[in-house]
């Protein structure tokens, strides 16, 4: 799965890409980011979510009622639980990209909000590879 979150010419700023394995008990992902790519503010209804630090170093932030109530660098080996409605974003700070293990509850396409409705409503923000 490749997001484009504001359309594929601003890939490069915005987006990520992944790798998702999942059943209806768990989910797996690696998720890809270029130097510098941020992925937006969203947040999960039902699912809990960890990220493993697989490779190079990110920023993330969560944010409750629009203040900053967490924001760290995690780089490799590092670990951080997400849990339901906890609003975060994240961006890759390593100059050669990041990549995350996310291990999860159960994933699934409509239990992701995000907090700028433009990308909610940009119904060509996903492109999806099956193999």
């Amino acid at each position: 799965e490749i997001s484009h979150h504001y359309g594929q010419e601003k890939f490069d700023k915005f987006g990520l890409s992944m790798l998702t394995i999942h059943n209806e008990l768990y989910c797996k992902k690696l998720l890809f980011l270029l130097p510098k790519q941020v992925h937006p503010k969203q947040y999960h209804k039902k699912k809990t979510e960890t990220f493993f630090i697989l490779f190079g170093k990110i920023e993330l932030t969560i944010i409750k009622n629009n203040n900053i109530v967490f924001k760290k660098h995690l780089k490799t080996g590092e670990t951080f639980t997400i849990k339901p409605y906890e609003i975060h974003k994240f961006v890759c700070k390593s100059n050669k990209g990041s990549v995350i293990e996310e291990l999860s509850t159960y994933s699934s396409v409509s239990d992701s909000f995000y907090v700028d409705k433009k990308i909610n409503n940009n119904l060509e923000r996903k492109t999806f590879i099956s193999l």
